[in-house]
């Protein structure tokens, strides 16, 4: 099939003001002037009609989704009545019947064309329906398998709310060629800082971080609902224009996933691109650009036509097109409508749709199945928008009601991280993590006995004289202590991922004056805190100052304990959450040294409930992290909260291996650990603990 010739792109270059007295001009430049007029009261009927369909589109949106709304509330009122509800089951995976389909369509089509002889505005799907359409290529051969070189380089943009994106997509690179060597341009727009930047370089060091001064852009009205969406951050892809002396630049979106072999993305001298498909199964051919339309996800620039010349002519058709309306096949995109305009006029081949398969495309018309795919596209709702992946300030509202199939994405992220930070966990703690007690002592009665000092207000009332010379480990706050100096704790565990603003936070700081106040105390103890945060505290040089000890604690693996009914104490692997640091961080800790019995003091274990005054021993006013909901320590510490369970599971595990687990906290409420005081395990003569 020929390719069409494209239309003109309309001209938006604003006439001069006439002067004040013209003469009239010659017969020829009169029937010149004539054309433009025609020529450009057609570009503003065509424009006009471009308007009309995206407002019928928009309406037929909303009504929609009002009725969808209305649906969702009344099935919530029916529930909530006690009646019976039978919700439809949501849409699974199908394969594609296109003779199915285009049956359905033929059906449609007379009253489609009839709607458009009336002069009524078409939808963009019954526009395409109209048009010439094309059901992509999958290529169904095996590829054979060879690695870039060091002359390709590959290029994404993310901000913050992507870096699980980054990870992945990096991650899906290294697997697919284990000795990937390649540079990594990643732009951005300032919200990917030092400590993710330190993250992202312990997965692939060899990344390049661009933030572009995209100052022009503040100019460049918005007409799409995805221009709105991604604002300068979607564009900023043009960067790989401006790189050169590579043999290739390639873009990748930072939610695509590499699952195959890609090296037909640096074969020929043109550029490479994909066709468009997701929730329908063909693509459409824009008449202004007389070619099917290609998705910018993945675009593949030879690198001779890289340069200033190239990156200035892209940037120019942003400041002229991006708001403009040129054609309605492409005027809903951001980036994507510019490439296609930017693209029109250069050589470029259409790969087959195993370069750049869209998600839904995937799940609707593959089955799910993904052999032959090489490169997975995660269009839509991100599959990482969810608080096990990414920080809560950078969750996403979703709108969009589109089909979505995270799961390709959750496997192959979940697979790889899991295998890399654990390997790079246990690569350091055989450097660096302490192996045995800071005490030589701490044998009491044939034991090696450690203490755990929780934060709890009995702390007033237990008299820690008696614990001297046994090893003792504090918690979070307990710096603030006026007891710290003398009593000198042998160790802090830093286990509140609230200390350092949340789990999976991008911006992890101290809470305010937590840090002074640590530095402040002239004992320096052996400080224990999360994985996760190693390249923060390195960053501001705590690990010069104070000797840091890691355990693998952080999302997405970190599992509650009352949840799984299993302790995992081994901290060579990943760790699980009792709901409070002792036991996700302390216990682990104390086992990994040796420690065969372990006290509790300070563990009140009553959050909020009947009788409690207060939840700590210091003055609240103090406590400058961020908390737990109330109605969230309320419920666990109950009498039958799941704290209490948490504490019987890690009791059994403790006493499965032959460690003595004892609560000698004054007036604890804990129910699930046998009872002692202090005097009568550490002092002799005070009789039998646990009794």
């Amino acid at each position: 099939m020929s390719r069409p010739i494209p239309l003109p792109l309309p001209s938006l270059t604003r006439p001069a003001a006439p002067a004040a007295s013209v003469p009239a001009p010659p017969e020829g430049e009169s029937k010149s002037a004539d054309m433009f007029r025609k020529q450009r009261d057609e570009a503003r009927q065509q424009r006009e009609i471009a308007r009309q369909q995206r407002e019928e589109m928009r309406r037929q949106r909303d009504e929609l989704r009002a009725r969808v709304d209305l649906l969702e509330a009344q099935v919530t009122q029916a529930a909530a009545a006690g009646l019976d509800v039978k919700v439809p089951p949501a849409r699974d995976v199908a394969e594609l019947d296109l003779f199915a389909l285009e049956a359905e369509r033929s059906r449609q089509l007379p009253e489609i064309r009839a709607k458009r002889d009336r002069g009524l505005p078409l939808s963009i799907r019954e526009a395409a329906l109209l048009g010439e359409r094309l059901v992509p290529p999958k290529l169904r051969l095996v590829p054979s398998r060879a690695a870039p070189g060091p002359d390709i380089a590959f290029l994404t943009v993310a901000n913050a709310a992507f870096t699980a994106g980054v990870e992945a997509l990096l991650l899906s690179l290294l697997r697919v060629y284990p000795g990937f060597g390649c540079t990594v341009h990643i732009c951005h727009d300032g919200t990917l800082n030092r400590f993710v930047q330190a993250r992202l370089r312990s997965l692939y060091p060899n990344l390049v971080f661009i933030e572009p001064d995209m100052a022009w852009f503040d100019s460049v009205p918005s007409i799409s609902d995805n221009h709105k969406r991604i604002g300068k951050l979607g564009y900023m892809n043009m960067e790989g224009l401006a790189l050169t002396g590579f043999s290739r630049v390639i873009l990748l979106d930072s939610d695509v996933l590499v699952t195959g072999d890609i090296s037909e993305l640096w074969q020929g001298d043109s550029y490479a691109v994909c066709y468009d498909c997701g929730d329908r199964e063909y693509v459409s051919r824009s008449e202004v650009t007389g070619d099917w339309v290609f998705n910018s996800g993945m675009i593949s620039i030879p690198g001779h036509m890289t340069g200033p010349a190239a990156y200035a002519e892209f940037r120019e058709m942003v400041k002229t097109y991006a708001a403009a309306e040129v054609c309605p096949v492409i005027d809903r995109f951001a980036d994507q409508k510019i490439w296609n305009l930017f693209l029109r006029d250069k050589p470029k081949t259409f790969l087959p749709i195993n370069y750049n398969c869209n998600i839904k495309y995937l799940a609707k018309f593959l089955n799910g199945q993904t052999e032959g795919i090489s490169l997975l596209h995660f269009a839509g709702p991100k599959p990482w928008n969810s608080k096990q992946y990414v920080a809560s300030e950078h969750i996403q509202p979703v709108k969009s009601r589109a089909l979505t199939y995270p799961k390709p994405w959750l496997d192959a992220y979940r697979e790889a991280m899991f295998r890399t930070r654990g390997q790079a966990y246990l690569a350091h703690a055989a450097a660096h993590r302490r192996r045995r007690p800071v005490l030589d002592g701490s044998l009491i009665r044939g034991r090696r006995t450690c203490l755990m000092i929780g934060n709890g207000p009995s702390l007033a009332q237990t008299d820690l004289s008696v614990a001297e010379g046994v090893e003792k480990f504090a918690f979070n706050w307990f710096i603030l202590s006026d007891a710290f100096d003398t009593m000198r704790p042998q160790h802090l565990v830093l286990g509140s991922h609230m200390l350092f603003g949340g789990w999976a936070t991008t911006d992890p700081r101290f809470p305010e004056g937590y840090l002074e106040r640590l530095r402040a105390h002239r004992h320096r103890p052996v400080l224990w805190t999360s994985f996760y945060f190693r390249e923060y505290l390195e960053d501001i040089g705590l690990h010069r100052e104070f000797e840091i000890n890691y355990g693998l604690f952080e999302k997405p693996f970190k599992r509650f304990i009352d949840r799984v009914g299993r302790y995992n104490a081994d901290i060579d692997s990943f760790l699980d959450d009792g709901r409070t640091g002792v036991i996700s961080l302390g216990i682990p800790a104390a086992l990994s040294m040796g420690f065969e019995r372990i006290l509790l003091v300070g563990c009140d274990s009553n959050y909020n409930q009947p009788g409690t005054e207060s939840k700590y021993f210091y003055d609240m006013a103090q406590h400058t992290s961020a908390e737990t909901r109330e109605s969230s320590l309320t419920e666990t510490w109950t009498e039958e909260g799941r704290g209490h369970f948490v504490y019987k599971v890690v009791a059994e595990e403790l006493e499965r291996r032959g460690v003595e687990f004892l609560d000698c906290t004054v007036g604890g409420a804990l129910r699930t650990v046998p009872k002692a005081t202090l005097a009568e395990v550490l002092v002799p003569g005070h009789g039998e603990p646990g009794r």
